[in-house]
């Protein structure tokens, strides 16, 4: 049996960086924003912590200092900003025009208020001389963080820019709200909690504080003024660590079909540990890749997805490939990219979480599908409070190549017996080698919730279950 080691003072890290006895791929998880295009990296949404100064060598979610503006990376996040009753936006004279609508300009002129680039001071989302009344503003921060400040301004106000002098058109009257990511009516909308209503502010820059912090995934900031205003900037002050993370490990490769054996982590609570947890499942596979890469014909209405290659009709199709659509077959039909779907055939679904019991322990067994020659493992931080957090130290699971067999099936009759009497039951285990370079084993250890008063017969039979040896205990 072999072990593999991440984290801690290992030769490997969470990031993959480093030396390891098994073969690295890189992990590769789904965009936030498009499901069908798939990122490289071990942190979606870049929301995990691994190089923190005060836990080196471990593995945490992502904290935020107070005062630090966690705005800018929303869209990174896979967040969003949009403004759903804005239909009369162009950008063709820089402002609003009424007789043009261009949502990819609206799109740009809402995000650059969220982003922190050098030149941002000179742009600014405006409404001015038309429907100022009524907009709604939406923000997706990307996660739920701890938020205890909000703050939006014109232009040359926090960021002096002489050259666009509209430190007047700040909005005077609006509401404010924030949800929490959770709290939701019966039918799925969003309950608001209100954040501020000003009716009529002298204040150029807005600054709304909130105490004590709470939880923020959306925001929604309304107009409630017919007056020209403009946005420059929007920023949102966040504290503590994230209420939820996740990290997916590189997939790693035996070489070969393997026996996945014991797995065991330590970890180590920041605060009370009441408030967090750190949740760990694992799936193997019998490929390199699980996800199935899809094309569709194109124009032709609900075209069935096809997952083989165009190179090659006997083969999948890749993701180089993939990600090369659209492309002409040899009868010259035009083919698209289709849905990337999870590959439900060779690799397993990630397993229900590990107990959380089981941490700092002597292991647990993995228990996704054994032998397969892949894995890879999640970790999902939780916390139900923002100044609370659990931090991975290190990882292990064993591994054993090349396995026993390639399958071991156990029953045990009767199934039920009356309690607290003496019964007898038959064990029987079949094993299935098909490889041909199996280990195979000499061992069998039977685990009862009772004293075993004694073992009756021992019998080994061939493949069709004739027996060919045995031994009698008196």
């Amino acid at each position: 049996m072999e072990t593999l080691v991440i984290g801690g003072d290992s030769a490997l890290d969470w990031q993959g960086d480093g030396t390891a006895p098994l073969r690295r791929i890189e992990a590769v998880h789904r965009s936030p924003l498009d499901s069908d295009k798939l990122l490289v990296g071990n942190a979606p949404g870049l929301l995990i912590e691994f190089d923190s100064p005060e836990w080196p060598g471990g593995l945490l979610p992502l904290r935020f200092a107070d005062g630090e503006n966690i705005a800018p990376a929303t869209l990174a996040r896979g967040g969003t900003i949009t403004a759903p009753n804005i239909l009369d936006f162009g950008r063709s004279i820089s402002v609003g025009s009424a007789d043009v609508f261009d949502e990819n300009d609206l799109a740009l002129a809402l995000e650059e208020i969220l982003l922190d680039e050098p030149g941002g001071e000179l742009k600014a989302f405006e409404r001015k001389n038309f429907n100022a009344f009524g907009i709604l503003v939406f923000i997706d921060l990307g996660g739920r963080f701890g938020v205890d400040r909000i703050r939006f301004y014109p232009r040359n106000t926090v960021q002096s820019s002489p050259a666009t002098p509209f430190h007047n058109d700040f909005l005077r009257s609006f509401e404010l709200f924030t949800n929490d990511g959770q709290a939701l009516t019966d039918d799925g909308r969003r309950i608001w909690d209100p954040v501020a209503l000003v009716t009529d502010s002298q204040e150029p820059v807005l600054d709304v504080s909130m105490s004590p912090s709470r939880l923020v995934q959306h925001i929604r900031l309304r107009s409630t003024t017919n007056v020209n205003y403009e946005i420059d900037e929007f920023e949102v002050f966040g504290r503590g660590f994230l209420s939820e993370a996740r990290y997916i490990s590189d997939i790693f490769d035996a070489g070969e079909p393997a026996v996945w054996g014991t797995l065991r982590w330590t970890e180590q609570a920041i605060g009370d540990s009441l408030f967090s947890r750190a949740l760990i499942r694992t799936r193997t596979g019998s490929d390199d890749n699980p996800f199935v890469f899809t094309r569709t014909l194109q124009g032709k209405r609900d075209a069935e997805p096809i997952p083989f290659s165009l190179l090659d009709s006997q083969q999948e199709m890749g993701r180089e490939e993939y990600e090369g659509l659209p492309s002409n077959d040899s009868s010259g039909r035009s083919w698209d990219p289709g849905p990337v779907e999870n590959d439900l055939v060779d690799w397993s679904p990630y397993s229900t979480p590990y107990p959380v019991t089981a941490a700092n322990g002597p292991g647990i067994p993995v228990s996704s599908p054994n032998p397969r020659r892949y894995l890879q493992f999640e970790v999902l931080f939780q916390t139900d409070n923002v100044e609370h957090a659990r931090v991975l130290t290190s990882l292990t699971v064993d591994y054993q190549t090349p396995a026993f067999a390639d399958e071991v099936v156990a029953e045990v009759f009767p199934r039920e017996v009356e309690a607290s009497t003496i019964g007898t039951f038959t064990y029987a285990l079949r094993s299935t080698m098909r490889t041909g370079d199996n280990l195979g084993f000499d061992i069998v250890e039977v685990s009862t919730p009772s004293k075993v008063v004694s073992i009756d017969r021992i019998e080994l039979a061939d493949a069709l279950g004739q027996p060919f040896a045995g031994r009698t205990f008196s």
